[in-house]
């Protein structure tokens, strides 16, 4: 090893130490911050995190679930994270929680160190991106975090193409893009997506001694990178892509998209983020726009001073410059209607179909953590000292002397907005709300003085008034009350119940939310349901039934049909909403047993089974059939049973051989083999339809007496196939082709990423020199 050699060796071992202690150190600090409930031995799963996430995780891994709806898509939808690699903390739901931020600040750190070369601003900004006011808010939101977590990799990733001109930082872009979109958020993705495109966009200019054309080696590997990293992802990329197009959206109009948008007066709460409320603390209850949650951008008081420093440093002011844009331009998109951003966004195909704007507050606290560890370094190194250093913390109070007059005018609006909401508010003098972010920038003032003196002491008072100032608005938020309890075994009649389901394959259908039938949390008990709580619903599947992604149904009629096409035997609620069904005891019979957190609980007097056989096929279009179902009545006056006749498509119907004999065909023998494969044994009377309470979904296939036959779609949204007189064996099984294709892609990018992190070790080979053949042969003899 030559001298050269020794020394980038001996560089590297003294980074990869400093990066395992920042490491450590972040897995110390958000122990400690989440220690309230982790020593609880409750769940950091407030809101949707108990309701969807944790049921989503806890379930076990499987393509299909049988227990919500009549099946679900699980391996389309992203929420479900089943290509996540982190996914193995699935029966530690904290620590899949907790890894999340110490991701986002781990990775964050690593831009940042690379950025602006210190140690020190580095930490902070790690610490300003992972416990802003967007995390905290988010802790609930499991797929935002993690989406959220791996934009810096790719940043970082983007950047080392940027210093070395080399093959292996395009391993980090290609992983931080898969990751955060196999994290579960597709718009958390696109922001990040974009953030790294227009990043290498500008880096590719300023490569050049002079800002010039674009360097097109370096953007030449960038693409690569991404194209990687989309290509990794594209065993999950391509079934969403796909569920996508087959999901319901309804009209989707300009108000759906900005919904949750930051109203232009709640831009204060990038400084002031309790100004408007919050859930502890002694503060004002939440009185403005909905949600406080989707709103949240706070990156903290004394980061902001920082982050003015930036430009005033000669060597970071045209990076400094590139990322105040990105935060003004994230901040303006926040806003929708307050600037043409708004309009702009929903002209364009991707960004349209997203709502919540206000989580483009992601970017704006990433750029701010960015332009801290800029100023950070640039006071460290001198650059920033003496006039040029009064010069720029006199502009940042001058600055921030503007804010505090700008909220003086705008307080009484801010009043108003309390009083209408029944809010009580303190006047500005006395609302500590406002007191606090003053403190902390004050106290930010003092530290940028001595940074330079002290700078190591300074340092690390600064990493904890940035941990102080961050948790100002983060500890007091809803994670630390609103927790989740771990999961109990349910009570003795649930547990019945349970079994019941299992066995016969039958669904309950709650209509009241309550214990372990609420929606999703079933999974977690193996309790087969008709509801479901999700982010996407087939479009058919929803349009048949009148469901949306909540799982709220309509008030179906006590004899409808659709009880026996979703497959129920049981209806959970008060006596106010079950006093149509039990008021028809030839339908519906009350539960011997009482279930704990439900008054009433009602029995399907006939229930049919999850399938069935008929002898009666009508041909009908779309529009017919769904008019029979919701109507009951047949066009030609006839009650519709789904048990006795099916509607089918016009160009199915007539080659089906069916006595076309409405009624029962025969018996049905149902088993569950496992989630995605069932085995029906028809016993049939005559040839006959079997009709299977599930969703119809590309990727199911029908085998009878172990020949493939057709799978057909009937009663608009389900499955039947065709069985002969006698008894028959038929299996339907889950092979959808969007995995498989995606899971070749994915090979692919993995291939891309190794030959990329092998070129150093691939050159080296291939420049080795060929032994002289003289001393060959010399050695021979």
């Amino acid at each position: 090893m030559d001298r050269t050699q020794a020394i980038e060796a001996h560089g590297a071992r003294n980074a990869l130490r400093e990066h395992a202690a920042v490491l450590a150190f972040f897995i110390a600090i958000y122990l400690l911050y989440f220690s309230p409930v982790l020593l609880s031995g409750r769940l950091l799963a407030p809101g949707d995190g108990s309701v969807s996430y944790l049921p989503a995780i806890a379930r076990g891994w499987s393509l299909w679930i049988d227990e919500l709806f009549a099946g679900y898509p699980a391996f389309a939808d992203t929420q479900h994270f089943l290509w996540y690699p982190l996914r193995l903390f699935g029966s530690h739901y904290n620590a899949l929680v907790v890894s999340a931020y110490v991701i986002a600040a781990f990775c964050t750190y690593g831009f940042a160190r690379l950025l602006c070369g210190s140690m020190g601003g580095a930490v902070v900004a790690g610490l300003v991106y992972s416990g802003g006011g967007f995390m905290t808010a988010h802790l609930g939101h499991l797929s935002i975090i993690h989406s959220a977590a791996w934009i810096p990799l790719a940043l970082w990733g983007v950047e080392g193409l940027a210093r070395s001109g080399r093959w292996p930082p395009v391993a980090a872009v290609a992983c931080g893009v898969a990751l955060s979109f196999l994290g579960g958020h597709p718009q958390i993705w696109v922001y990040g997506l974009l953030l790294a495109c227009a990043y290498a966009g500008w880096r590719s200019i300023t490569l050049r001694e002079r800002f010039g054309l674009p360097d097109p080696h370096y953007l030449l590997r960038c693409g690569v990178g991404v194209a990687a990293g989309i290509l990794l992802a594209a065993v999950q990329l391509l079934p969403f892509a796909e569920f996508t197009g087959l999901a319901a959206r309804g009209e989707w109009t300009y108000a759906n998209y900005t919904s949750y948008s930051l109203p232009t007066i709640q831009l204060f709460m990038g400084i002031f983020p309790n100004l408007f409320g919050n859930v502890l603390g002694g503060y004002a209850k939440d009185f403005g726009a909905p949600s406080l949650t989707e709103l949240s951008f706070y990156a903290g008081a004394s980061t902001l001073l920082f982050a003015m420093l930036a430009p005033w440093s000669a060597r970071a002011r045209p990076h400094a410059w590139f990322w105040i844009a990105v935060s003004i331009l994230a901040g303006a998109y926040m806003t929708a209607d307050a600037t043409p951003l708004g309009r702009l966004g929903f002209a364009l195909p991707v960004l349209r179909s997203f709502r919540c704007l206000g989580r483009a507050g992601i970017i704006c606290i990433l750029a701010g953590a960015v332009l801290c560890a800029y100023a950070i370094a640039a006071v460290q190194r001198g650059e920033l000292s003496g006039k040029r250093l009064r010069g720029a913390l006199l502009a940042a109070g001058a600055a921030f002397v503007v804010v505090l007059v700008l909220l003086y005018a705008a307080y009484g609006t801010i009043f108003a907005m309390a009083f209408a909401k029944h809010v009580a508010m303190p006047s500005m003098l006395h609302n500590k709300a406002v007191w606090g972010p003053i403190a902390l920038f004050g106290a930010g003032l003092l530290l940028a003085t001595c940074l330079r003196r002290w700078p190591r002491s300074a340092c690390v008072a600064l990493v904890v008034i940035v941990a102080l100032d961050l948790a100002s608005f983060g500890w007091f938020y809803e994670w630390r009350v609103h927790t989740a309890p771990t999961a109990v075994p349910p009570a003795p009649a649930w547990q019945a119940l349970i079994a019941d389901a299992q066995r016969d394959h039958a669904r309950i259908l709650p209509l009241q939310r309550s214990g372990i039938a609420v929606p999703n949390v079933n999974l977690l008990y193996g309790l087969p349901s008709a509801s479901g709580y999700v982010s996407l619903m087939p479009e058919r599947f929803g349009q048949l039934t009148g469901v949306g992604v909540t799982g709220l149904y309509p008030n179906f009629p006590p004899a409808s049909p659709y009880w026996d096409l979703l497959g129920v035997r049981w209806l959970l609620g008060d006596a106010a909403s079950l006093a149509a069904a039990a008021a028809d005891p030839g339908h519906w019979r009350p539960l011997a047993t009482t279930l704990p957190g439900y008054a009433r609980a009602l029995e399907r007097v006939d229930f049919a089974g999850r399938a069935w056989l008929v002898g009666g096929v009508v041909e009908a279009d779309d529009a017919e059939t769904l008019a029979d179902i919701r109507s009951g009545v047949m066009p030609f006056g006839r009650a519709f049973d789904p048990r006795a006749v099916a509607l089918v498509e016009q160009d199915a119907a007539p080659n089906l051989p069916l006595a076309q004999r409405w009624g029962s065909a025969g018996t049905v023998q149902s088993q569950r083999l496992s989630a995605g494969h069932w085995r029906f044994v028809a016993h049939a009377e005559r040839a006959g339809l079997l009709v299977i309470s599930q969703m119809d979904y590309p990727g199911w296939q029908a085998s009878l007496g172990g020949a493939q036959v057709p799978l057909l779609q009937v009663d608009y949204a389900l499955q039947g196939v065709v069985v002969p007189e006698g008894e028959s064996i038929v299996e339907l099984s889950f092979h959808p082709r969007s995995v498989y294709l995606g899971g070749a892609l994915s090979t692919l990018g993995l291939l891309v990423i190794a030959l990329c992190v092998a070129s150093p070790w691939l050159a080296r080979r291939r420049m080795k020199p060929a032994p002289d053949a003289r001393a060959l042969s010399a050695s021979v003899r």
